[in-house]
C-alpha cells in the first residue's frame, strides 16, 4: 500500500508488513502469504504443522483471526473480494505414463464471499502447478464433476466439465465445455475440436474451423518476417493484436532495419 508507506517484507521465507516511513514492522514476519484486499485490509496466511490459519490485518497492524466455515490446507484470493479454501482429500490420479489410477491428495475448492460464507463447494481443484481460477470481468471459469485426475502429481487436471460463474456462484450459460480460458480479453470455450467465443451473458458464437490458419495473401510477408526474426508468437484463438504487441513488433523491425 504505497500511499500509506506499507510494504510486504520477506525474512527467512516468511512475510511481514513494514511501515517504511517509520522504519518499523507493524506486522511481524511470521506469515506464509500476505495479500491486499480492496477495502485496505491485508489477508494473512500461516502454514505450520501441516495446517493453515488465516488472519486479517489493518493498516495499524492489528491482526484478527478469520473464522472460516470449513477447515482447509490453503487459503487464496479469487478476485472481486472472493476467496478459496482448498480442502484436500484422496482422489484418483492416473499418470500419463501409467494405466492404473492411484490415490493422491487433491483439493476441492470452496468459494467464499467477503463475509466468509460459502458460495460453492463443488469446484474441482488440481495438483501442484495448475493454479486456482480467478474472477475476470466479474466471471470465473470453473471445473466441476471430475471423477479422475490425469497427468502428474505436480500438474494434473480433472476430467470434469467447465463453465462460467458469476460472483454469486451461479453458472452463466452452458457448463459443458472441455476447456475454458480467458484469451485476448475474451472467454473461449472448447467442445471437442470446436471453439466458441462466450459473451459473458450466456451467449456463445462458434468460431470458424479455419480461423487459426494464416491468410493466404499474407504468406510471403509472414515468411519474410520469420526469416528476419521479427515475428511474435500468437496462440489461437487470438482474435486481434494489442497495442503492446504492435509496439514490440515495431521495435523488432526497427532494430533489424
Amino acid at each position: 500500500m504505497p500511499k500509506k508507506n506499507l510494504y510486504k517484507i520477506s525474512a527467512d521465507s516468511l512475510y511481514g508488513i513494514a511501515d517504511l516511513k517509520t522504519g518499523k514492522m507493524i506486522v511481524p514476519a511470521e506469515y506464509t502469504t500476505i495479500d491486499v484486499l480492496s477495502d485496505g485490509r491485508f489477508l494473512l496466511t500461516r502454514y505450520e504443522n501441516q495446517a493453515s490459519s488465516f488472519y486479517y490485518a489493518d493498516a495499524s497492524g492489528t491482526v484478527t483471526p478469520i473464522q472460516t466455515p470449513v477447515k482447509g490446507t490453503y487459503f487464496s484470493m479469487a478476485g472481486d473480494d472472493r476467496f478459496f479454501i482448498g480442502v484436500y482429500a484422496k482422489r484418483p490420479l492416473t499418470a500419463t505414463v501409467q494405466q492404473s489410477a492411484e490415490q493422491y491428495d487433491i483439493p476441492s475448492l470452496v468459494l467464499l464471499d467477503e463475509n466468509m460464507k460459502v458460495i460453492r463447494d463443488d469446484i474441482d481443484g488440481a495438483c501442484g502447478a495448475v493454479s486456482t481460477p480467478h474472477f475476470t470481468n466479474g466471471l470465473m471459469p470453473i471445473q466441476t464433476g471430475s471423477t479422475l485426475w490425469i497427468g502428474f502429481r505436480k500438474g494434473a487436471i480433472g476430467n470434469g466439465t467447465y463453465g462460467l460463474i458469476d460472483k454469486t456462484g451461479q453458472f452463466v450459460g452452458s457448463h459443458d465445455f472441455d476447456e475454458l480460458s480467458w484469451t485476448d480479453s475474451r472467454y473461449i470455450g472448447k467442445r471437442g475440436t470446436a471453439l466458441y467465443q462466450l459473451d459473458g451473458k450466456g451467449g456463445e458464437i462458434r468460431l470458424p474451423a479455419n480461423a487459426s490458419q494464416e491468410s493466404s495473401w499474407a504468406k510471403a510477408e509472414l515468411e519474410a518476417a520469420r526469416e528476419h526474426d521479427i515475428s511474435l508468437s500468437f496462440y489461437y484463438p487470438r482474435l486481434n493484436i494489442t497495442r503492446v504487441d504492435f509496439c514490440r513488433l515495431a521495435v523488432k523491425l526497427y532494430q533489424k532495419v
